[in-house]
């Protein structure tokens, strides 16, 4: 499960900016999600999701590599036919 509260906004010109922390299953991400051109909140809405989403596959990733990471055995000689 995703949840998020936004814990500040910034307006750079064009640009809005908001600080955004994530509880994804249980691990916090706090990351800035930037808002180009916006015309509604809805906007903010679905860009905020597209950012958690990415957020939790990068979770996975740095997760998975840790495993694959672990399972190397090390100082091993290995014969390339």
């Amino acid at each position: 499960m995703i949840t998020y509260k936004i814990l500040s906004t910034q307006q750079n010109q064009e640009t809005l900016i908001t600080k955004v922390e994530f509880n994804i299953n249980g691990e916090i991400v706090v990351c800035d999600v930037n808002h180009f051109m916006i015309n509604s909140e809805e906007e903010i809405t679905t860009n905020i999701i597209n950012m958690a989403k990415y957020q939790e596959a990068r979770l996975l990733a740095i997760n998975n590599i840790t495993d694959i990471a672990n399972n190397i055995e090390l100082n091993q000689v290995i014969t390339i036919n």
